[in-house]
């Protein structure tokens, strides 16, 4: 049975998941971690995407995505082979580190936009990866509450325009952090985030 035909359009709303193959790691070491968020942001620059958020955990990552010109599988395609590529040849590997087929979600509701302000954030402490989400540091969020410089191909000021201010925003990631079995962002797969039993 053919998969369904991915939905993009000019200034569709995506949120992304790049997941290993086989649940497998994606990120072995920080130099991993930062080569997937340069090329990210190569990728953005070069498709002209608005990257609103990330966030990486260990064996995939998440963005938030606007594509002007409804190009998101030609960005991604480049992106994950480029990564795959440099992931086998940092650490002497052959084969798929990455599953072939990457998850996209549509945006196209404000309370599933609002919701991934504190989805992203929150998904290394669901996961058990950190603590706070202000200590994990491989997301935007640290850029979005201006704790962090801002790179050229980062839109964070999204999150602000959901809430208004830094203090709202915070306060909204801190409900979610009070709540652990609060709902996961519409659309998305928990079982991508949660901790392996074991």
């Amino acid at each position: 049975m053919a998969r369904p035909r991915r939905r993009d359009y000019r200034g569709a709303i995506h949120h992304v998941a790049t997941n290993g193959n086989n649940h497998q790691v994606m990120f072995a070491d920080a130099d991993d971690r930062r080569l997937c968020i340069a090329l990210l942001g190569q990728t953005a620059i070069k498709y002209e995407w608005d990257v609103f958020a990330y966030t990486q955990m260990d064996t995939h990552w998440h963005a938030v995505i606007r594509t002007p010109h409804a190009n998101l599988s030609a960005g991604m395609q480049r992106l994950n082979t480029a990564y795959s590529r440099m992931f086998n040849a940092r650490h002497g590997r052959t084969g798929h580190s990455i599953r072939n087929r990457f998850m996209s979600v549509l945006v196209e509701r404000d309370d599933h936009y609002r919701e991934l302000t504190r989805y992203l954030p929150l998904n290394p402490l669901r996961a058990g990866l950190a603590s706070h989400p202000e200590d994990w540091p491989w997301t935007s969020y640290r850029v979005e509450i201006g704790t962090d410089a801002e790179p050229i191909w980062l839109n964070a000021s999204w999150s602000l325009r959901a809430h208004g201010t830094i203090h709202r925003l915070r306060s909204w990631v801190a409900k979610g952090m009070a709540e652990p079995d609060a709902q996961w962002a519409p659309g998305s797969d928990p079982t991508l985030t949660r901790r392996p039993a074991g």
